[in-house]
Protein backbone atom coordinates (compact mmCIF):
# COMPACT_ATOMS: atom_id res chain seq x y z
CA UNK A 1 0.00 0.00 0.00
CA UNK A 2 1.14 3.54 -0.69
CA UNK A 3 2.78 4.91 2.50
CA UNK A 4 0.99 8.27 2.27
CA UNK A 5 -2.40 6.60 1.83
CA UNK A 6 -1.65 4.19 4.68
CA UNK A 7 -0.75 7.12 6.93
CA UNK A 8 -3.91 9.07 5.99
CA UNK A 9 -6.10 6.05 6.74
CA UNK A 10 -4.39 5.53 10.10
CA UNK A 11 -4.77 9.21 11.05
CA UNK A 12 -8.46 9.20 10.15
CA UNK A 13 -9.09 6.06 12.19
CA UNK A 14 -7.30 7.49 15.22
CA UNK A 15 -9.11 10.84 14.92
CA UNK A 16 -12.49 9.11 14.76
CA UNK A 17 -11.90 6.61 17.53
CA UNK A 18 -14.49 8.05 19.95
CA UNK A 19 -17.15 8.07 17.23
CA UNK A 20 -16.25 4.52 16.22
CA UNK A 21 -16.58 3.27 19.79
CA UNK A 22 -19.92 5.04 20.18
CA UNK A 23 -21.18 3.43 16.97
CA UNK A 24 -20.11 -0.02 18.17
CA UNK A 25 -21.70 0.62 21.58
CA UNK A 26 -24.94 1.60 19.80
CA UNK A 27 -24.84 -1.59 17.71
CA UNK A 28 -24.23 -3.83 20.73
CA UNK A 29 -27.02 -2.03 22.60
CA UNK A 30 -29.54 -2.54 19.80
CA UNK A 31 -31.78 -5.55 20.32
CA UNK A 32 -31.34 -7.81 17.30
CA UNK A 33 -31.80 -11.30 18.73
CA UNK A 34 -32.84 -14.09 16.43
CA UNK A 35 -35.37 -15.38 17.29
CA UNK A 36 -37.53 -13.38 16.86
CA UNK A 37 -35.46 -12.12 13.93
CA UNK A 38 -36.48 -8.46 13.75
CA UNK A 39 -33.47 -6.65 12.30
CA UNK A 40 -35.11 -3.33 11.49
CA UNK A 41 -33.67 -1.31 14.40
CA UNK A 42 -30.09 -2.36 13.79
CA UNK A 43 -30.47 -1.89 10.02
CA UNK A 44 -31.70 1.66 10.59
CA UNK A 45 -28.77 2.45 12.93
CA UNK A 46 -26.30 1.20 10.33
CA UNK A 47 -28.11 3.13 7.57
CA UNK A 48 -27.87 6.34 9.63
CA UNK A 49 -24.12 5.86 10.05
CA UNK A 50 -23.58 5.08 6.37
CA UNK A 51 -25.54 8.16 5.31
CA UNK A 52 -23.51 10.29 7.74
CA UNK A 53 -20.40 9.03 5.95
CA UNK A 54 -21.82 10.26 2.65
CA UNK A 55 -22.83 6.93 1.17
CA UNK A 56 -26.07 6.35 -0.65
CA UNK A 57 -28.19 3.75 1.13
CA UNK A 58 -30.87 1.55 -0.39
CA UNK A 59 -33.18 -0.56 1.78
CA UNK A 60 -34.64 -3.77 0.41
CA UNK A 61 -37.23 -5.28 2.72
CA UNK A 62 -37.65 -9.03 2.36
CA UNK A 63 -41.34 -9.88 1.83
CA UNK A 64 -42.98 -10.82 5.13
CA UNK A 65 -44.06 -14.27 3.93
CA UNK A 66 -40.50 -15.13 2.84
CA UNK A 67 -39.06 -13.95 6.18
CA UNK A 68 -41.75 -15.90 8.07
CA UNK A 69 -40.88 -19.10 6.15
CA UNK A 70 -37.44 -18.85 7.75
CA UNK A 71 -38.78 -18.06 11.21
CA UNK A 72 -37.97 -14.34 11.04
CA UNK A 73 -40.17 -11.36 11.82
CA UNK A 74 -38.58 -8.71 9.60
CA UNK A 75 -35.52 -8.67 7.36
CA UNK A 76 -34.09 -5.54 5.77
CA UNK A 77 -31.18 -5.86 3.35
CA UNK A 78 -29.20 -2.71 2.66
CA UNK A 79 -26.89 -1.68 -0.14
CA UNK A 80 -24.57 1.28 0.40
CA UNK A 81 -22.79 2.86 -2.54
CA UNK A 82 -20.14 5.46 -3.14
CA UNK A 83 -18.35 5.88 -6.45
CA UNK A 84 -14.63 6.37 -5.86
CA UNK A 85 -13.72 6.30 -9.53
CA UNK A 86 -13.02 3.74 -12.20
CA UNK A 87 -11.81 0.35 -11.13
CA UNK A 88 -12.71 -2.38 -8.72
CA UNK A 89 -15.58 -2.25 -6.27
CA UNK A 90 -15.28 -3.08 -2.58
CA UNK A 91 -18.30 -4.87 -1.12
CA UNK A 92 -19.15 -5.84 2.44
CA UNK A 93 -21.71 -8.48 3.28
CA UNK A 94 -22.71 -8.72 6.93
CA UNK A 95 -25.65 -9.47 9.17
CA UNK A 96 -26.81 -7.68 12.29
CA UNK A 97 -28.82 -10.34 14.06
CA UNK A 98 -27.39 -11.98 17.15
CA UNK A 99 -27.95 -15.19 19.04
CA UNK A 100 -30.09 -14.86 22.19
CA UNK A 101 -28.22 -13.93 25.37
CA UNK A 102 -29.20 -17.31 26.81
CA UNK A 103 -29.44 -18.63 30.34
CA UNK A 104 -25.75 -17.99 31.09
CA UNK A 105 -26.20 -14.23 30.64
CA UNK A 106 -27.59 -13.14 34.05
CA UNK A 107 -24.92 -14.85 36.23
CA UNK A 108 -22.07 -13.28 34.25
CA UNK A 109 -23.53 -9.78 34.40
CA UNK A 110 -25.32 -9.81 37.72
CA UNK A 111 -28.65 -9.87 35.90
CA UNK A 112 -27.95 -6.71 33.88
CA UNK A 113 -29.95 -6.01 30.75
CA UNK A 114 -27.73 -7.15 27.85
CA UNK A 115 -28.92 -4.19 25.76
CA UNK A 116 -28.39 -1.44 28.35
Amino acid sequence: MDFELDNRIRQRLVAGRAQQFQFLKDLVGTASQNPPGNGEAIAERVADELKALGLGVERHRVPNELAAERGLVLVVNMVARHVFGAGNVVALNAHGDTAPAGEAWPPRTGGADPFA
